[in-house]
């Protein structure tokens, strides 16, 4: 099939790769240059497998992705997908403190892209909206962009940055939202998802549908994840409770309790999605005038990364020894910081190095003197090159693991947040 890709950023090429690595007619686009070319970009990114890196993949396409105008991409490609960034306000980007209730989210971008594409139009056409909107959007702001004889699709996807081909290739579902009544078109989508992801069962509905399963997806794996390190903290006030333990009895729970993803304490959920979309949705919730529980887990989140700063800061006063982060990136293995509830301990800690240092070699982070002597750290972010250091710290050092994953070091304090045993 010939598919189009308008975009080509964290998301739009590793998809441009995954395509064509099943085979299909790849064009893509960028408004940007220097990102039209087959080159893997700065950020951290693996290939079909979750593990290794995208660089053979991307190798093995070379010559498979054609980059062109918009106006060749449009008029040369059965489907066009539009995976351009819709930004939020950087306050509300979760490494830091939520400033407010949140706020939709920017369409200039996407806007502009389809109507750009829209303007190359001479038949038939169809248009694939990837990026992440809220409810509405698509009707009010998207549609009316768009000219008669082209079918516009809504077709989100669940992925994470840094593992972005796997999870494009293995999805639960496809979800496909669309306007008043459900296009042709939709068959050449679902024969394109046929050779990528031909387990995963496509589900339609309205664009406001699909819309707001996106957003209520993302917002509640927040939710799992700060009910999971609220366990964690009260078992580390409980006498012989063990979260883990707790964590494993309600992943078996798969009746009631859907899934064992994301049960297990550790640090606040981050990256370009899911905090971000946690305060869009109680953003709106506010002005629909119904009850905010989104906003309380976007508070609750900050609490419990409070908690973490309120350990190093009692620790650091008790021993007298200065503080640093292990571990800044959003999630392991991976070299994106954004939403990083491990940069947000770092903006509560005062958000400057003569407070805090950080380490991620990942991020090529290695702020002066972290390891010249002891230091009370947190582990941040749990990649195993940060778990394999913390394993031969500076005597006297202090460690604060949410992760519970440091083991016993000579001459260092490690405290395993949630571990069986302690009430602290």
């Amino acid at each position: 099939m010939k598919v189009g890709i308008v975009g080509l950023g964290k998301l739009g090429f590793p998809v441009a790769v995954a395509m064509a690595l099943r085979g299909h007619e790849v064009r893509g686009y960028d408004i940007d240059p220097d990102r039209m070319k087959h080159e893997v970009g700065p950020w951290r990114e693996a290939g079909p497998d979750g593990v290794d890196p995208i660089d053979a993949v991307v190798e093995e396409t070379r010559g498979k992705i054609r980059f062109c105008d918009m106006r060749e991409l449009v008029r040369e490609s059965d489907l066009v997908f539009f995976a351009v960034q819709t930004p939020s306000d950087p306050r509300w980007d979760g490494a830091r403190p939520i400033d407010g209730i949140g706020a939709d989210f920017s369409y200039a971008w996407l806007e502009q892209s389809v109507k750009t594409a829209a303007e190359c139009v001479d038949g038939p056409a169809t248009f694939v909206v990837i990026s992440t909107v809220l409810p509405g959007t698509m009707r009010n702001r998207i549609a009316p962009l768009v000219p008669d004889g082209v079918s516009l699709l809504y077709n989100p996807y669940f992925i994470a940055m840094g593992t972005v081909i796997r999870d494009f290739l293995h999805p639960e579902f496809q979800l496909v939202g669309y306007g008043d009544e459900l296009p042709p078109a939709t068959l050449d989508l679902r024969s394109l998802y046929s050779t990528t992801s031909p387990s995963a069962p496509v589900i339609y509905g309205s664009w406001e549908t699909i819309e707001t399963a996106k957003m209520a997806y993302n917002t509640f794996i927040g939710l799992k994840i700060i009910f999971a390190n609220n366990v964690m903290e009260m078992c580390d006030k409980i006498p012989h409770a063990d979260c883990d333990a707790v964590s494993r009895i309600l992943e078996s729970a798969t009746d009631r309790l859907i899934s064992p993803k994301y049960l297990r304490g550790g640090m606040g959920d981050g990256g370009a999605c899911h905090p971000r979309d946690q305060a869009a949705l109680s953003w709106l919730a506010g002005n629909l005038g119904v009850p905010n529980v989104f906003r309380d887990v976007i508070r609750v989140r900050e609490e419990q990364a409070f908690a973490l700063v309120v350990r190093m800061l009692s620790a650091s006063e008790r021993t007298g020894l200065p503080m640093a982060i292990l571990g800044t990136a959003f999630k392991a293995g991976t070299n994106i910081e954004f939403g990083s509830c491990a940069l947000l301990c770092w903006e509560l800690l005062g958000g400057q190095d003569k407070w805090a240092k950080r380490w991620d070699p990942y991020m090529g982070r290695n702020d002066e003197g972290v390891f010249d002597g002891p230091h009370v750290y947190l582990i941040g972010c749990n990649h195993a090159e940060v778990i394999e250091k913390a394993q031969e710290l500076p005597v006297g050092s202090v460690v604060i693991d949410p992760w519970r994953q440091v083991g016993e070091c000579r001459g260092v304090e490690v405290h395993r947040i949630g571990e069986a045993g302690r009430g602290s």
